[in-house]
């Protein structure tokens, strides 16, 4: 039976302790190991790794057995480098190891944004994401969010800690729906009082290192079973529209939206016995794919019904179907993955002002005109 684990470190020095959770049987997640907590050998990225393969029992191959190794966010670029295996922040740990149930009910829209804050001394950072619910865990809607790192800040009252760390996270997310807090001295109390005040409709809650340790496995667990999905590619981060004869775009699939999703719209030709029409499939501004129809019957300019069905899957492979509302004609093709973009990309498309979009208000209307 393959062997998994969850590795959580508090921080990179000798005694230093970090957590391990087992997971074997996978892809059953009800057989996760109560967490056992040890102590590093040393401080660097070889010893740590010696010292956590050792006590873990097996090697990283993520051929049949493997561990997950979940960092300080305040940890550098070139530390984090130095872990050859499959590495992430806490925050990741956090955000899949943290229990929606409760919440899946009370948010049908999916969107759920999540705030981490690490206070251990010398390493004090705050990480914040939008992102979903999705099946039974939560995926990240890239790109966005912030980060804040502190480092070594000293002593920092709860005020201090909302105003210094806190705010200026989440000036990109005002309404954060989960705060989670890892403090190795455990809760305050009286910071829980200022947060619950200050932000009334989140939820707060205190993180330990086994947390941590558990969401790091479930991390791990999810990567080989599910491949990338813990990633959280399920969002779409621009929208995938149709661009029409008069230069305007109609929007098919809006931007932000989860998937997978099935959208279709209506659109008309735009000139009197139009038997060919070509779609071009616009993601944001970019070019995302064309497709060509032919054989419509000939008929007065706008008279001419076309329906096109645009299906993605999550991992944003889009099929679309073409056809002639009460005619024959028929074509299905497939276009750019729609969810290859980069930050610049989704960037320069919030700035792009000449490109009009139009979206359906009743899915069946007639909204555009296409050109041939």
């Amino acid at each position: 039976m393959a062997q998994r684990a969850g590795v959580a470190l508090s921080r990179l020095e000798e005694n230093a302790p970090f957590s391990v959770t087992r997971v074997d049987g996978a892809p059953s997640e009800k057989n996760f190991f109560p967490p056992v907590e040890h102590k590093l050998d040393g401080n660097t990225v070889e010893k740590i790794t010696s010292t956590v393969t050792r006590l873990v029992g097996f090697d990283t191959t993520l051929t049949d057995n493997g561990f997950a190794i979940s960092y300080p966010i305040s940890l550098s670029a070139e530390q984090r480098a130095g872990f050859k295996h499959p590495s992430h922040d806490h925050f990741m740990a956090f955000a899949n190891g943290y229990d929606f149930s409760a919440i899946m009910s009370e948010k049908s829209d999916g969107g759920f944004d999540v705030l981490f804050i690490d206070l251990t001394p010398g390493q004090v950072a705050a990480k914040l994401a939008p992102g979903g619910l999705w099946g039974d865990h939560w995926s990240f809607k890239w790109p966005g969010g912030g980060q804040t790192i502190l480092g070594d800040a000293g002593e920092l009252s709860p005020q201090d800690i909302v105003d210094k760390l806190i705010t200026p996270t989440i000036a990109t997310s005002p309404l954060v729906n989960l705060i989670g807090i890892f403090r190795p001295d455990g809760l305050s109390a009286e910071l829980s009082a200022i947060l619950e005040s200050q932000f009334p409709n989140t939820k707060v809650t205190w993180v330990s290192l086994a947390d941590l340790s558990h969401g790091a496995a479930v991390v791990m667990h999810r990567q080989d079973t599910i491949h990338t999905e813990y990633l959280g590619a399920d969002y779409l981060s621009l929208p995938l529209g149709i661009a029409l004869a008069n230069g305007t775009t109609v929007t098919v699939i809006a931007q932000d939206l989860m998937l997978p999703r099935t959208q279709a719209v209506v659109l008309t030709t735009s000139r009197d016995n139009q038997t060919t029409a070509t779609l071009r499939f616009l993601k944001g501004t970019l070019p995302g794919g064309k497709v060509t129809i032919e054989g419509l019957t000939e008929k007065p300019k706008g008279a001419t019904r076309i329906q096109v069905t645009v299906k993605a899957d999550d991992e944003g492979e889009t099929v679309v179907t073409v056809q002639e509302v009460g005619g024959t004609a028929k074509k299905v093709a497939s276009i750019e993955n729609i969810l290859t973009c980069t930050a610049e990309d989704v960037k320069a498309y919030k700035e792009e002002a000449t490109i009009k979009q139009v979206s359906p208000t009743k899915e069946g209307d007639a909204i555009g005109e296409i050109p041939e």
